[in-house]
C-alpha cells in the first residue's frame, strides 16, 4: 500500500498517511472484522478505506484527536457496508457489532436493544439514510455526545440533535413494522 503513497502524495502527506495507518490500523481492522466477520475481507476494506482517507487528508488537522478517529471509523464502517452491498451479503450475526452500545440513559437507541433483537436493529440502522445512520452510529456505538459528534461531522449541535431524534423515530417505526419487535408500551 505504501508504494502507492509515493505516486500521488507529497512527502508531508505520505508521512501523515503513514502515521494514520500506524495509529489506527488496529481500530480499522477491528471495525471491519466486526461488520464483515471475515479477516481477509477486512484487510481489503481497510486498504480501500486508507485510499479514501489519503484522498481526503486535507480534512484531517490533528491525527490524534477524537474527530480524526471518528472520521476514520465512519469511513471504515461505510466502506464495510458498501462491501456487503456489493457482495449482496447481509450481516447475519451482528451480536458483536452492538456489544459496545452503552446501557446509559443517553443512548439513542434507549429501550430498544435486547439480545434477541440485535440483528433487526442492525438492519434498521443500515437502512437509515447515511446522514442519520452516521450520527446514530457515533452516538450509540462510539458513545460520543452531541457536542463531539457535531465537531466530527462539522454540523451544528442542533442539527445533530435533530438527526438523532429522527433516527430514533425511524428506527422505532422500522422495528414496529418488523413484526412488532419494538413495543411502545414497554
Amino acid at each position: 500500500m505504501f508504494v502507492m503513497l509515493n505516486t500521488f502524495l507529497n512527502e508531508k502527506e505520505q508521512n501523515i498517511a503513514s502515521e494514520i495507518y500506524r495509529k489506527y490500523y488496529s481500530t480499522m481492522i477491528y471495525m471491519a472484522e466486526t461488520i464483515l466477520n471475515d479477516k481477509e475481507a477486512a484487510k481489503d476494506v481497510v486498504s480501500e478505506s486508507m485510499i479514501k482517507i489519503m484522498k481526503n487528508l486535507n480534512k484531517i488537522n490533528d491525527i490524534s484527536c477524537y474527530k480524526t478517529r471518528g472520521y476514520i471509523v465512519i469511513i471504515v464502517r461505510n466502506t464495510s457496508l458498501d462491501y456487503l452491498k456489493n457482495k449482496k451479503v447481509f450481516v447475519e450475526n451482528a451480536d458483536d457489532y452492538l456489544n459496545d452500545i452503552p446501557d446509559s440513559d443517553s443512548s439513542p437507541i434507549d429501550n430498544l436493544v435486547s439480545e434477541d433483537n440485535y440483528n433487526t436493529i442492525i438492519k434498521a440502522i443500515y437502512s437509515l439514510p447515511e446522514s442519520m445512520s452516521n450520527v446514530l452510529y457515533l452516538s450509540a456505538v462510539e458513545d460520543l455526545d452531541n457536542k463531539h459528534i457535531s465537531k466530527i461531522l462539522n454540523l451544528s449541535y442542533n442539527v445533530v440533535k435533530e438527526r438523532l431524534s429522527r433516527a430514533k423515530k425511524a428506527i422505532k417505526k422500522i422495528l414496529k413494522e418488523a413484526d412488532g419487535v419494538y413495543d411502545n408500551k414497554k
